[in-house]
C-alpha cells in the first residue's frame, strides 16, 4: 500500500510544471547599456539639432528661429515616447495616439536631416520651404492633442486581466482500510410494563373580556383627533380602550357626518 501511494506521488510530481525563479541582469551590463544609450542619444540629438537649424535657416528664419525649428521637430518625438511609455498598462488603443505620432515625427526628423543634407549650400526649393514651415502650426495642434490624451487616460482605472494561477496535480493518498470491528451481541433485557393513570386534566379557564367601552361623543371626537394624528386603527384603540370595530364605525360615522 505505501509503496503505491509513493508511486502516486512521484508521478504527480513529474507532472506539475516547474517553477525556475527569474534571473537579474548583472548591474555591469545594466550600466553599460544605460551608458551607451546616453551616449547615442546625445550625439543624435546633436547632430539632428545642428542639420535642423541649419535646415531651417535654409528656409528663410533668423537665427532665433532657426534654433527653436529643431525643438519643434525633435520634442515631439521625446514627448511621444514618454507617453507611450506612461501608457504601458493601458489597452493597446490607448497608447495608438502617442504611436502614431512617435512614428511620424521620427519619419519628420529624418526627412529634415536627409533634405538638409541634399540641399547642403543650395537655395531650397519654395515647395519644400512651404512644407517645412507649415510644420510648427501642425506640431502645437498635435502636441495639444497629445497632452490631452495622457491627460484623459491618466485619469481612467487601469483593467488588468487576472492571470490564472498554474494548476499543480495534487497527490491522491488512499487511505488505509479500517480494519473490521468485532461487535459482542449484548443481551436483550426486556422492559416492565409500565401502568400509567391519566388523571382529569381541567380545561383552561377562557380569557376575561376586555370591558367595553361606551361610546361617547368625547370619546368620538379623541378618536378622530388621534386619526388626523396619523394613527391607525390598533393604535387609536389602544389608547382610548375601545374596540377596533367600535372605533372604525366611529370614523365612519364622522366621515358621514362631514359628507352630508
Amino acid at each position: 500500500m505505501a509503496a503505491k501511494t509513493q508511486a502516486k506521488t512521484t508521478a504527480a510530481r513529474k507532472a506539475a510544471p516547474k517553477k525556475t525563479a527569474p534571473r537579474s541582469v548583472p548591474r555591469v551590463i545594466l550600466r553599460v547599456t544605460y551608458l551607451l544609450v546616453a551616449v547615442a542619444g546625445v550625439g543624435s540629438l546633436v547632430l539632428s539639432y545642428a542639420a535642423l537649424m541649419r535646415l531651417g535657416a535654409a528656409c528663410g528664419l533668423n537665427d532665433v528661429s532657426a534654433a527653436i525649428f529643431p525643438l519643434i521637430l525633435d520634442a515631439p518625438l521625446v514627448g511621444a515616447s514618454v507617453a507611450y511609455a506612461a501608457l504601458a498598462a493601458h489597452p493597446t488603443r490607448a497608447r495608438a495616439f502617442p504611436l502614431a505620432l512617435l512614428c511620424g515625427y521620427a519619419l519628420v526628423s529624418v526627412l529634415g536631416n536627409a533634405c538638409e543634407a541634399a540641399y547642403a549650400g543650395d537655395a531650397i526649393p519654395t515647395a519644400l520651404r512651404v512644407a517645412w514651415l507649415s510644420v510648427p502650426p501642425v506640431t502645437l495642434v498635435l502636441i495639444v492633442e497629445l497632452g490631452l490624451v495622457v491627460g484623459r487616460r491618466a485619469a481612467e482605472p487601469v483593467k488588468t486581466k487576472p492571470t490564472p494561477a498554474a494548476s499543480v496535480a495534487e497527490p491522491v493518498v488512499e487511505a488505509p482500510a479500517p480494519a473490521p470491528a468485532v461487535v459482542v451481541p449484548e443481551p436483550v433485557v426486556e422492559p416492565e410494563p409500565l401502568h400509567v393513570v391519566a388523571e382529569p386534566v381541567d380545561a383552561p379557564a377562557p380569557a376575561p373580556r376586555a370591558a367595553r367601552v361606551a361610546m361617547t361623543p368625547e370619546l368620538e371626537a379623541r378618536i378622530r383627533e388621534l386619526r388626523a394624528g396619523g394613527l391607525s386603527l390598533a393604535a387609536i384603540a389602544s389608547e382610548t380602550g375601545a374596540s377596533k370595530t367600535a372605533v372604525g364605525t366611529a370614523l365612519k360615522r364622522a366621515q358621514v357626518g362631514e359628507a352630508a
